[in-house]
């Protein structure tokens, strides 16, 4: 019996020690070789959030490096309004938050050439209903005359319904009696696991990804996505704020009757009176992807600034300096 224990004890105390060690060298090869490092913390309204007063260096799907420097509220760029001038706010996910490249070269370098003031609220792997929820403090901020950009990315209507992404606890949204009912993330020991263990995160990620939409699901994504967009645009609307719905990455959606389903819900959407719609697919060369993208499909330095410059166009077509 004491034979036993003691084989047991030593293999228990082997497991860990191996976990430890390998959870070691995995951050090394994560921070270092990868250039990889923590982004994130939980958030108990949308999920997760970035990290505040962050300085590092990461490398791109293309090998190349890209610099984040975020302020004390975890934005890249301005977190405040320029009072002498139109305000754009941003919603979005990493292409909002421009994974990938450097803050110059982000899109909406382009709108505030023009003399717009922009506050960009992206963040990598948002849906829809994270984007607004981010948002809402500054949503609450803007005046007659200013707007806000919904980027959507096909993706982010898939990710509406799901209760967690990538090992993380997130908001989501279901139909009730009519209405939209917001469910808070559930953070529990799990997500602060995840956000000091790289082997936690890594086995969470690849367990999440297997897991398909099914075709009901869809349907509810899609139905809670144009009532957030309607919603948030009458209200806009009503006080003479401006909303720009530019969407992208149609090719993305393999399940054709999914495509469908979304291509159907953004031109549904596109009817509304107060949503000024942009596709960004139809103006970009698709015979020449790799001028635009990286090799995950992020927008490079080209992407952005083609981005940047429909949008801009856009703006200054609906919106007077």
């Amino acid at each position: 019996m004491k034979n036993t224990i003691a084989k047991t004890s030593l293999l228990i105390v082997s497991v860990l020690v191996f976990l430890a060690l390998l959870e070691g060298a995995t951050q090394v090869y994560v921070y270092r070789i990868a250039k990889r490092g923590k982004l994130f913390a939980p958030d108990t309204v949308t999920g997760w959030s970035v990290k505040p007063l962050i300085q590092m260096q990461r490398q791109n799907a293309d090998g190349d490096l890209w610099s984040i420097e975020t302020d004390s509220s975890g934005f890249r760029g301005d977190s405040y309004w320029d009072s002498n001038k139109k305000r754009v706010l941003i919603l979005g996910d990493s292409f909002a938050f421009g994974e990938g490249v450097d803050l110059e070269e982000r899109f909406d370098t382009t709108i505030e050439e023009l003399g717009y003031s922009v506050l960009n609220t992206g963040v990598m792997g948002y849906g829809t209903d994270q984007q607004f929820l981010k948002a809402r403090p500054y949503l609450d901020q803007l005046n007659r005359g200013d707007a806000t950009i919904v980027l959507t990315y096909y993706n982010d209507i898939h990710d509406i319904t799901r209760k967690r992404q990538s090992g993380r606890a997130k908001p989501w949204y279901d139909i009730d009696d009519g209405r939209l009912r917001l469910h808070r993330p559930e953070i529990t020991a799990r997500e602060k696991l995840r956000d000091n263990s790289y082997i936690y995160a890594l086995l969470g990620s690849l367990l999440e990804r297997r897991q398909e939409v099914s075709d009901a699901a869809i349907i509810q994504a899609s139905n809670i996505y144009r009532m957030i967009i309607e919603n948030e645009a009458r209200e806009l609307a009503e006080r003479g704020v401006l909303m720009i719905l530019a969407y992208h990455g149609e090719a993305i959606v393999e399940n054709l009757t999914h495509r469908k389903q979304i291509n159907e819900t953004l031109s549904a959407t596109c009817e509304n009176t107060h949503v000024h719609c942009l596709d960004i697919d139809q103006h970009f060369d698709v015979d020449n992807n790799d001028d635009y993208f990286l090799a995950d499909g992020h927008w490079n330095e080209r992407g952005h600034e083609a981005a940047g410059g429909l949008l801009a166009e856009v703006l200054s077509g609906i919106v007077p300096r």
